[in-house]
């Protein structure tokens, strides 16, 4: 499990990275949801792993734990149910084209949230196994936790955009 966050902590950041063909002076955080993934992410081998996992351009992680504000002026992306990665973008990008992308993902977002509730019917949930329900479920929570970071995406985009 360890190395799972911690790749795909990176994988995040490699990705916000290059979709925002950040080439140098990097600042990223990565936000745990929730108290165990905080213990992980905070183990002193973890942060050295994750910053040499997540490329040259990267000069900044830190670790905020859940009860932290999110950061403001960042991309964002979602590592499953457990954790939020930050890359701060202010200054840096079309925030009117950022704006737009996030609202085109959100859409996609609640797209897959409704079909998972549309699946999830009472017949449904008499017909599958535990495994079945269980793998449903996290789909729906990483959706959902997705949904609610492009929104949080589109607001601080805006306030960006005002300032």
């Amino acid at each position: 499990m360890i190395d799972d966050l911690l790749v795909e902590s990176s994988k995040g950041i490699r990705s916000l990275v290059s979709e925002y063909t950040i080439k140098e002076s990097a600042t990223t955080f990565i936000q745990s949801l929730d108290d165990t993934t905080h213990t992980t992410l905070s183990i002193p081998t973890s942060l050295p792993s994750i910053r040499s996992l997540a490329g040259k351009a990267v000069t900044n992680v830190s670790i905020l734990s859940p009860s932290e504000p999110a950061p403001t002026g960042c991309a964002v992306y979602t590592v499953g149910t457990v954790a939020t990665v930050f890359l701060d973008v202010k200054g840096r990008i079309d925030i009117d084209k950022e704006i737009a992308k996030a609202k085109d993902r959100l859409s996609k977002a609640n797209d897959i949230v409704a079909k998972q509730k549309k699946i999830m019917d009472s017949e449904w949930e008499a017909k599958v196994s535990e495994a079945v329900k269980e793998t449903e479920k996290e789909k729906l929570k990483a959706a959902e936790v997705e949904g609610r970071n492009w929104e949080a995406s589109i607001q601080q985009f805006s306030r960006m955009k005002i300032e």
